[in-house]
């Protein structure tokens, strides 16, 4: 009985387990490195022809069209381009009226306009209903900060007719005076 026991009890050495492990884990990774890669080059050429065709493509149609068309094409986009440049920057002094046109009182006349290009404001003339309604017509004016900076009110004069002369002059946000595309 001692010796069946003794061995049973016992045990073998076995081989260690991990570097088989670890070298499968490692051999997976490289085939599938090596696989990209090859994937990865097979692509690069697919799009690499593809692109070649294209060029060949573009190269033929080139031909087919004239250079001094090409050239009128050129110089015609360079005026348009200055032309928006132009219009961009350009002073568009009825968009001035629109806007004078939009903020005055219904009972205000204005008899004459003057415009002063270095200070950028309008002087204006005009005659109103009563003081009420010009105190309204102010109102009116200096609640518009997008266009007007400033509102400056001088030579007021009431009328026997309880009308008023005055005149006002408007300092313009410089945005006003550029062209600007109507709604």
């Amino acid at each position: 009985m001692n010796q069946i026991g003794y061995e049973f009890f016992n045990t073998k050495k076995l081989p260690p387990t991990w570097p088989r492990g670890l070298l499968t884990f490692i051999l997976i990774v490289t085939l599938l490195v090596i696989g990209i890669a090859i994937g990865l080059n097979y692509y690069n050429k697919l799009q690499t022809n593809k692109l070649e065709k294209l060029t060949k493509e573009f190269d033929t149609l080139r031909l087919e069209f004239p250079l001094e068309q090409e050239k009128e094409i050129a110089a015609f986009e360079k005026r348009i381009s200055n032309l928006t440049d132009l219009l961009n920057n350009h002073v568009y002094f009825s968009n001035v009226l629109n806007i004078l046109e939009k903020i005055t009182h219904p009972q205000i006349y204005y008899m004459t306009l003057d415009y002063t290009v270095d200070k950028n404001a309008i002087t204006l003339s005009g005659i109103a209903k009563n003081q009420e309604i010009l105190s309204e017509a102010i109102n009116g004016l200096v609640n518009d900060p997008q266009d007007i900076k400033t509102v400056i009110l001088k030579n007021i004069k009431t009328n026997t007719d309880k009308t008023v002369n005055f005149n006002i002059e408007l300092l313009l946000n410089s945005q006003v005076l550029k062209y600007q595309q109507l709604p």
